[in-house]
């Protein structure tokens, strides 16, 4: 009888433990290749502030917060080759990237659908001029196949929903940076 009871409370244990929820893995945020920059300019970008994310809780739902989303977009500029150089901190820059995460949703119980939708302004740093301003959307769709667990699923579509918006801002930027 100890036996069959320790034997559950071992079952449910791993069934709990399984299901607490994760913060997305930054270097899994990070597109593994970047597209290569249209245009490699010889300025120093500082990425600035990154607003809007949310700390995720273990007993509800992976979300992305604003560090590690800060460190995934300055790890894929830096990739990129966009720049001369991405720095993070207040040394001296032509230009800073500034990122407001305005919402973020996984949906779904089978496949996990995340919506990522992230406001960038880029500012020229001697001018405080607003060079370039948009508004990027980006979705990613985990697969039941890539995890039989749901929160690993959610995890892992907000990973890759990063992925796809990273990669779309590195497009823009490449086409509106003054030449």
């Amino acid at each position: 009888m100890n036996g069959t009871v320790s034997l559950i409370t071992f079952f449910f244990g791993v069934v709990i433990l399984s299901a607490c929820a994760a913060a997305p893995d930054v270097d899994r945020m990070i597109p593994s290749a970047p597209p290569s920059a249209v245009l490699h300019s010889d300025k120093v970008l500082r990425v600035g502030e990154v607003t809007g994310g949310k700390e995720t809780n273990p007993l509800m739902q992976s979300m992305i917060d604003d560090t590690g989303f800060r460190q995934a977009l300055v790890d894929t500029l830096q990739r990129s080759g966009l720049f001369r150089s991405v720095i993070t901190d207040q040394a001296a820059a032509d230009y800073e990237l500034q990122a407001e995460i305005v919402s973020q949703e996984v949906q779904g119980i089978y496949d996990a659908t995340a919506t990522l939708f992230v406001n960038y302004r880029l500012l020229e740093v001697s001018s405080h001029r607003e060079i370039w301003k948009e508004n990027l959307l980006s979705r990613y769709m985990a697969k039941f196949e890539e995890s039989f667990i749901g929160v690993e699923r959610r995890r892992k579509a907000n990973e890759g929903v990063v992925r796809e918006n990273l990669l779309q801002l590195v497009d823009r930027l490449s086409q509106v940076l003054p030449k």
